[in-house]
């Protein structure tokens, strides 16, 4: 079975991401955890067999470390079209695709391999994030239903999904509940478990 991993990324640019992030503790260190954590993700993706694609939110300018992979530009009006469009381009050449956000500090192959291997029994796999919505998510087959919300970025990202799936008739599955990183309090609860965060 071909599988691949799909990044979602942002061009590590100063005041452009982690922004609410860095409302709370400044642009530059922001900045300095969003490449730590694109740095840590990189090197799970190397870890499985699975081939790896870099989709970024906007034009990629040369960055160092992202030599050497496949990339290709988001395109849609929200993040689900993004998604959406993303998967049905992997599945036109892999047997399953797995999308992951590049910001999620406890990411680890056991979770992707966990997803791929879900995928041989379920139509859609779900990583649930802690704040309601999901860092990963998963096909083996095309299911653009899924990413139809009207709204993202909301507690019931996840539930609403699951319920678009079951209207759909699709079987899906869940792995593990991961925390996001998008707050100054979000950093603190995960400060302790993170040697990412040495930079503050």
């Amino acid at each position: 079975m071909k599988k691949l991993l799909i990044i979602f990324l942002k061009y590590p640019q100063l005041g452009r991401v982690k922004t609410r992030l860095a409302k709370g503790i400044g642009e530059e260190k922001a900045l300095a955890i969003y490449q730590h954590l694109v740095a840590h993700t990189l090197e799970v993706a190397a870890l499985g067999d699975w081939d790896v694609q870099l989709h970024w939110a906007q034009p990629m300018a040369s960055y160092p470390g992202f030599e050497g992979y496949d990339y290709s530009l988001q395109k849609g009006d929200d993040l689900g079209s993004r998604m959406a469009g993303s998967m049905a381009k992997g599945l036109r050449h892999y047997d399953r695709v797995v999308l992951i956000g590049s910001d999620i500090p406890g990411i680890h192959e056991d979770i992707i391999e966990d997803a791929f291997e879900q995928l041989s029994r379920y139509d859609i796999v779900f990583g649930p994030a802690a704040d309601g919505g999901y860092y990963l998510v998963g096909l083996s087959q095309y299911l653009p239903e899924v990413f139809q919300l009207r709204e993202w970025s909301h507690p019931e990202v996840l539930a609403q999904s699951i319920e678009l799936a079951k209207a759909n008739g699709s079987t899906w599955a869940l792995v593990d509940t991961l925390s996001d990183l998008d707050t100054e309090e979000d950093l603190k609860k995960l400060h302790k478990l993170q040697k990412l965060f040495n930079i503050l």
